[in-house]
């Protein structure tokens, strides 16, 4: 942006010429340049705190209304006058009026302006009340005469436009380039450049930068004191030493005014105009970190709202319509200073503390109910106060972190903030770790649990990371010691699911998911028995299949409904949403996605807008819409990377390499599904990695990728992922010959999900088998699709058994069938339930089915019993 120089020789002589280039405030000067053009502007007041560039922004703005109006403009230095009587001289002597005769010198000058059209620019007002009346008296009298005035406090006049003046905008900027057209690093630069010429931003000063504009607040003062130490200590030294203490930032400019030579005497000019009172509830005010709330104000430091406004007035605070109020963090330093001073620092703190912790123990409730968008949005406004809070109370306070673990929990899961929760919830373990007492161990566990589920939300799966099931059984004891019914039944919960994801231990993650539900009905806790039924959805996914998932996740989504919890709904969408595009229904997958992504953002859920639209670009990839694809593939990749959101990096992820295997890119898209394959994936994700490596791999033995999806698309009965796995498996035998067998799968695939339907090697496989008379494909084969894949994919056809083992079988009252046989010979082989359904490929709850039939034919209970049994009847098969 470039520089708005004062020139010397185009200035008349009653406008001060600032000895330095001005920078910058492009937005600022043209919105007063406006103003100034409207007939009815008579006053403007910038209103600032000392040494945010008042003074230079107002000469910067009277220069230019001079020169587009060629209107007489005067700037009137009031720094120096005491009273109220040597304003009108001094503004005489600014105009070069000469006073002269009896009559009063208001009056004199007041007649003298009376016909004059003038810009007047009045400086440093603050610390003359009286001059109020002077400027209303000059206004009426003299039309022609504008004002803009400078000072840290309002005039109150009815003709008065407050012009609020701020410290230059600071950012994260990402290279040197970007930074250096921020004005705010303009001004820093161009000031270290008078201590040390040879000064230049670049690279290694780019950091340190950065940290002196954040914390000086971009104020052109602090930014002026801090470049000065250029000469004898680098950037990052100076940012260090700031944050130490505002002190730091000191000059021994002679040319400087005397109040701004220093922060502090900047600040002390402010603090000398207040009233005691008003001293005391500034200072209480300085223990708030970031914006926070007039309730927050008045319930801490006893503030009131005629008090919180007065205080913006002088420019101590800032208010902001959607935020509350802030103080600027270096008078917040001089604040603290005089609070401590006073001995009662603790007890404000203390007060501080409590209230935000105990505001957090409220808003879970809310959290959890119809008002949930407007609680977040509170937690949100004030969530610097709370982190310092918690912080505080992990070192100070730790009783009062037990009732607010649920708050900040329920806060971090929903709005995404989970590096927060990591730090936050790892800081106050490391505050709880000796159990001194039955609260603190409770407190420990309470927040280990949801330190847990926020680590299991973000990956998707307890499979990633199998310690945290250790981690959950290790707090059994502590659980059964000092929690809540609500902590053993969240306990149960996540060892169940984790149970499930890690181990595959079925019988004991259903028992625990069932026995967490029951606890939370038996504690009428609607919202936590719907997670229950939510995860009970995911373990019938893998155990029953997606019809009864289906079912448990509607009724999740109805609970959710009735007790208005928007973002539970999000949850159950997505999973519904998923659900139905692995049954192969693109059309009720895409009403659940839609309907979740307008929830979530109403809400401000970006996880959920973030899991919504890599399910979107999911569909699109299946209905072979490409460039829809790959937008939302995008865009989910940004912002999973904003939220550190790995399962939903990895969605986008496969929707980017399956969608350049299917436009035929088949190097890059399964490279970076290779890549993928390696990590430890939730199984829908696994299987759509496999898919597409099959299709890149479809001319080189796809058989291992095809096995693995076929696995998971028979595990769970997803008609849809099965059809996809037999269109794969249509083609990849045709290349070796099976043509009858191809044929067998392709009848039973169809109908194929769109993308398939334009796939080349489908394509002519179609027209093969068209030109190919001998061959009758217009016979429908009679098998389910799942029958045939298991089939051809798995060559599951039923072994034929021993002579000696059918005799014995057929020996029995209720004789085995030869799947039950096969399972008997798999349970002495010492196979679990999880492996002997990945062995025959087939769903647990097919395995449990037959388990129960051989344990009823041979009159046993146990798998020990049935091996046992089995020997003695003569129905063991060795080498199976």
């Amino acid at each position: 942006m470039p520089m708005v120089m004062f020139e010397a020789q185009s200035l008349p002589p009653a406008l001060s010429i600032p000895v330095t280039p001005f920078i910058g405030r492009r937005a600022e000067l043209e919105g007063l340049s406006a103003l100034l053009q409207q007939a009815d502007t008579r006053l403007i007041t910038l209103l600032g705190p000392g040494g945010v560039g008042k003074t230079r922004l107002a000469l910067a703005a009277a220069d230019l209304h001079r020169l587009h109006l060629d209107q007489r403009v005067c700037f009137v230095s009031l720094q120096a006058v005491t009273a109220a009587e040597q304003i009108a001289a001094t503004l005489a002597e600014s105009i070069g009026f000469v006073l002269h005769g009896e009559t009063s010198l208001e009056e004199q000058v007041f007649h003298y302006l009376r016909d004059k059209s003038l810009l007047l620019v009045l400086d440093n007002l603050e610390h003359l009340p009286q001059s109020a009346d002077f400027i209303a008296q000059l206004l009426r009298v003299a039309p022609g005469v504008q004002v803009i005035a400078t000072s840290r406090e309002k005039l109150n006049l009815l003709a008065e436009i407050v012009f609020p003046v701020e410290g230059f905008q600071t950012d994260e900027w990402m290279s040197t380039d970007q930074a250096r057209d921020a004005d705010v690093v303009q001004l820093f630069e161009q000031c270290a450049q008078r201590a040390q010429p040879s000064f230049t931003l670049n690279d290694s000063s780019l950091n340190g930068i950065m940290r002196i504009c954040r914390l000086t607040g971009g104020m052109p003062l602090a930014l002026e004191l801090a470049a000065a130490w250029v000469a004898v200590l680098s950037v990052d030294d100076i940012a260090t030493e700031i944050e130490r203490s505002y002190r730091f930032l000191e000059s021994q400019f002679r040319d400087m005014p005397p109040r701004h030579r220093s922060l502090r005497a900047t600040f002390e000019s402010s603090w000398q105009r207040l009233f005691t009172h008003e001293q005391e509830i500034l200072m209480r005010l300085s223990v708030f970190s970031g914006p926070f709330s007039r309730t927050a104000a008045q319930a801490v430091a006893g503030a009131t709202i005629a008090d919180l406004q007065s205080f913006v007035s002088k420019s101590l605070l800032k208010s902001h319509p959607a935020r509350g109020y802030e103080i600027h963090d270096l008078l917040r330093q001089y604040l603290t200073d005089h609070l401590d001073q006073t001995g009662n620092g603790d007890n404000v703190r203390t007060a501080w503390c409590r209230h935000y912790l105990e505001r957090l123990e409220n808003w879970s409730s809310a959290i959890k109910s119809s008002t949930q968008r407007e609680t977040l949005d509170d937690v949100q406004r004030e969530f610097d106060n709370i982190r310092a809070a918690w912080l505080y109370a992990c070192v100070h306070y730790q009783t009062l972190l037990e009732g607010a673990v649920e708050g900040l929990f329920l806060f971090f899961l929903i709005r995404s903030r989970y590096q927060d929760g990591d730090y936050l919830f790892d800081q106050a373990e490391g505050a709880l770790p000796n159990h001194q007492d039955v609260a603190a161990e409770r407190t420990h566990a309470r927040i280990v649990l949801y330190r847990i589920w926020l680590h299991r939300w973000r990956q998707g799966t307890f499979a990633r990371h199998p310690v945290l099931l250790i981690e959950i059984k290790s707090l059994e004891s502590s659980i059964a010691r000092a929690g809540t019914a609500r902590d053993q039944a969240i306990f149960r919960l996540l060892l169940g699911v984790a149970s499930h994801e890690v181990n595959a231990e079925t019988d004991q993650a259903a028992a625990l998911l069932a026995d967490s539900l029951s606890r939370f009905e038996a504690q009428q806790d609607d919202y936590y028995s719907a997670w229950a039924l939510h995860f009970q959805a995911g373990y019938a996914r893998d155990t029953a299949g997606l019809s009864s998932a289906i079912e448990l996740q509607m009724r999740t989504l109805e609970r959710r409904r009735v007790i208005a919890d928007l973002s539970g709904q999000v949850y159950a969408l997505y999973n519904l949403g998923l659900y139905w595009l692995q049954m192969g229904n693109l059309d009720q997958s895409q009403a659940y996605a839609q309907e979740m992504r307008e929830r979530s953002l109403s809400l401000g859920e970006r996880s959920g807008e973030l899991m919504s639209g890599s399910l979107i670009g999911m569909i699109a990839v299946l209905r072979g819409d490409f460039p829809h694809a790959e937008e939302w593939a995008d865009r989910a990749i940004q912002m999973a990377a904003d939220l550190n959101h790995v399962l939903s990096m990895g969605y986008a992820r496969a929707v980017r390499g399956i969608t350049a295997i299917l436009r035929g890119d088949t190097t890059s898209g399964s490279q970076s599904l290779h890549e993928m394959a390696q990590e430890s994936l939730p199984g829908s994700l696994s299987c759509f990695v496999q898919l597409g490596l099959c299709m890149a791999h479809i001319e080189d033995q796809p058989e291992r990728h095809l096995q693995a999806a076929a696995r998971y698309a028979l595990a769970i009965q997803g008609d849809g992922l099965i059809r996809w796995c037999l269109a794969l498996q249509a083609v990849s035998t045709a290349q070796h010959g099976a043509l009858a067998q191809a044929a067998a799968c392709l009848s039973s695939a169809d109908p194929v999900f769109p993308v398939l339907e334009d796939w080349k090697p489908l394509v002519r496989l179609r027209h093969r088998f068209e030109s190919n008379f001998a061959l009758d494909f217009s016979v429908t084969i009679a098998s389910a699709p799942a029958d045939v894949l298991r089939k051809f994919a798995f060559n599951t056809e039923v072994s034929s058994m021993p002579a000696r083992v059918l005799a014995a079988n057929q020996a029995l009252a209720e004789p085995l069938s030869d799947r039950e046989l096969e399972v008997l010979a798999l349970i002495a082989n010492g196979l679990s339930n999880r492996d002997i359904a990945n062995h025959l490929v087939v769903g647990m709850s097919t395995v449990k089915k037959h388990i129960s039939h051989i344990y009823d034919k041979l009159g046993v209970a146990s798998r020990e019993e049935a091996r046992l049994q089995a020997q003695a009847l003569g129905l063991s098969l060795t080498g199976f």
